[in-house]
């Protein structure tokens, strides 16, 4: 009936037709080892992506192999942008393999952009390195450790240290998104701070990660506020009544909300930041502002805007809210998420919690103590973000880190633990092998501690050493301040950082006390300020690029002047006008050179606000002198031997 041919096609046919069913056998049970194992291709992945990670395991191999070669071949050419295409099919073809990803997103954030020249450029190639880690690599490989340590680490050391020269772009530019995002830190204790957060985490979300910045249903659309969390949100309502005006006004609850929060509220953690009150030009801009800082949608607003900004980080910046939260109150640490450090710290951790299953309380348990010992201690020094606005260009806000002693104990803390989970039988905690960098660590906090005035605890950590470590050498023996000037005139002790940190500190502590008219408190901490560690500093070492006395002076006294409390100091309008008339009678000139900076600022505002004419409070340096206010005042000391004993009556 058949010839030879016919019949070995209807054996092939009943081959086929046996495999297939067989696949099909086996297919619910591969399908879930797959899922356990987190192997998978996500529904939001583009068709031709789906048709590579689905070729065959051997012609997949081979390909990879061919398509590697060439994207290394085309960066070596310096054709970067095909090269990141070809490695791009090249993750894509192997999918599961985290090195390829973490190779991938290590060469674009390290080798290729310092290839390039401008700020933007090289930005752009960190970013590329960032956002395949985080949006592709590891959804598709969440059990790989490597992945988020390589994430963590382009937060901690491309944007975080000084290595790269355009690190200073890198902060800028994450800072404004994290300030449009969150706001400022508040400069307030530990405890507001960590209180402030907590709305975020409790709001509601929807951390599936199967939902995770996957496109709307049934568009390409990504689906950023999670409409079934919103009704949710939505069955409170008061919150409902407050959304339900906003829409009155074209403002739904997505990201337009923080957008028009920034503009136009008053609250502080937005206007902090800005050098002009916002400009209400239209009735509609006053009828916005109106509801934006209505008093009685305070709460509504509160549990609103914390909704967006959980919605945010989870589907666009892949962040866990409430993991936020957590490493906040663990570590006691009023993370400032405007700085690259927190996002390093939170990866790293995150990591370990999601490849290994563990919560936040066993965190140390998997030697990531030293990673929260590194942030921390940077945080000590540079921990205390001031950010001012750029509206000419909003992606360059300027920046300043000043020292913050609310991260010492933390840092303190986490030394003790990391030294102690080190130690072998019969060790005493002296015996450990952080000795060495704990011990310089305390030195300097001390040294910090003193100059901003916080004597006692600045004899706190200076009993502990002496108690704990048993230093030898004379300078143990010594009191305090004896201590401290003996450690800060050894040869080379007075570096880069803790210079500029200990000049911040002292004369801060200046300033404030002659907002006060403390004159003999303002000589003290000035002097030592100036001549014990300016002047030495600059004479040992032979840098060009060191800020002029009379800039750093003039620069900290605008920021006393028009935002004291991002120095973490509060004063009053009238303590600031007093500190105004004293300090030119300091150092003669410096009203001219801060007035029309003075005129530009929210100052005049504020006044306007607290019904204080400013003319009057702030006078025109050209114009006639008025008396000088709350107290007296005597000459500004004019060489090293005028300064008095650094022991002043401390605070």
């Amino acid at each position: 009936m058949f010839g030879p041919m016919k019949t070995r096609q209807l054996l092939w046919l009943a081959g086929a037709a046996l495999l297939l069913a067989g696949a099909g056998f086996v297919q619910g049970r591969l399908s879930d080892m797959a899922a356990n194992q987190q192997l998978f291709i996500e529904a939001n992945v583009g068709t031709e992506k789906s048709l590579v990670e689905v070729l065959p395991g051997g012609l997949r191999a081979l390909a990879f192999t061919y398509v590697w070669q060439r994207s290394q071949e085309q960066h070596q050419a310096g054709r970067h942008y095909d090269a990141r295409e070809l490695a791009d099919l090249a993750c894509r073809l192997m999918p599961n393999f985290p090195g390829v990803w973490s190779f991938h997103a290590w060469n674009m954030a390290w080798n290729i952009s310092v290839t390039t020249h401008t700020p933007e450029e090289r930005w752009h190639w960190v970013k590329q390195g960032l956002e395949l880690l985080r949006d592709e690599a590891i959804p598709r490989n969440r059990g790989s450790l490597l992945l988020y340590k390589e994430i963590g680490w382009i937060f901690f050391s491309k944007m975080g240290q000084s290595l790269d020269d355009m690190h200073p772009y890198y902060k800028q530019v994450w800072a404004a998104q994290m300030q449009q995002l969150l706001g400022a830190t508040s400069y307030g204790s530990t405890a507001e701070v960590i209180k402030a957060f907590r709305p975020i985490a409790d709001a509601p979300l929807d951390k599936s990660f199967s939902r995770q910045g996957r496109n709307i249903p049934g568009t390409n659309a990504p689906e950023i506020i999670q409409q079934d969390q919103l009704k949710v949100l939505l069955g409170d309502p008061a919150v409902a009544e407050y959304a339900e005006k906003l829409a009155a006004r074209g403002v739904n609850v997505d990201q337009g909300l923080l957008t028009v929060y920034d503009r136009y509220s008053m609250d502080l953690a937005v206007d902090v930041v800005r050098i002009a009150p916002p400009m209400l030009q239209t009735d509609q801009d006053h009828a916005i502002s109106e509801l934006i800082n209505s008093t009685e949608h305070t709460d509504a607003r509160t549990k609103l805007l914390a909704f967006v900004r959980a919605q945010v980080l989870w589907n666009v910046y892949k962040m866990d809210p409430q993991w936020m939260y957590d490493l906040m109150v663990k570590f006691n640490a009023p993370l400032d998420w405007r700085m690259p450090e927190p996002h390093g710290f939170y990866w790293i951790t995150y990591g370990t919690h999601v490849a290994e299953d563990l919560p936040i309380d066993d965190i140390t348990a998997i030697n990531t103590d030293r990673v929260a010992m590194f942030c921390l201690k940077i945080l000590t020094w540079r921990g205390r973000l001031v950010y001012i606005d750029n509206p000419e260009n909003p992606d360059r806000p300027v920046l300043r880190y000043l020292f913050d002693w609310r991260f010492i104990e933390p840092s303190q803390k986490e030394y003790i633990t990391a030294a102690e989970n080190s130690l072998q039988e019969g060790q005493e905690l002296k015996d450990n092998p952080f000795r060495a960098g704990h011990q310089n660590y305390l030195v300097s906090v001390i040294q910090s501690l003193y100059a901003a005035h916080q004597y006692e605890l600045a004899g706190k950590y200076y009993e502990w050493l002496r108690k704990n470590y048993k230093p030898v050498g004379p300078e143990w023996f010594l009191d305090l301040e004896d201590f401290v000037v003996f450690t800060l005139k050894k040869e080379g002790a007075i570096y880069a950082d803790l210079a500029d940190v200990q000049v911040q500190a002292a004369l801060q502590a200046a300033l404030e006390s002659l907002a006060l008219s403390d004159i003999d408190s303002f000589q003290a901490s000035y002097n030592y300020a100036r001549w014990s560690i300016y002047d030495t500093f600059v004479a040992s070492t032979n840098r060009q690029d060191i800020t002029p006395w009379e800039v750093i002076l003039r620069d900290m006294t605008l920021l006393m002047l028009v935002r004291p409390q991002s120095q973490g100091v509060w004063l009053s309008i009238g303590d600031r006008s007093t500190l105004y008339r004293n300090i030119e009678l300091q150092a003669p000139g410096i009203q001219k050179a801060m007035y029309d900076s003075l005129l530009r600022s929210p100052l005049p505002e504020q006044c306007r606000a607290a019904g204080i004419d400013f003319d009057k409070a702030f006078p025109d340096p050209n114009a006639p002198k008025a008396p000088i206010g709350k107290g007296g005042s005597s000459p500004a000391p004019q060489d090293k031997a005028a300064a008095p004993s650094l022991r002043t009556k401390g605070k």
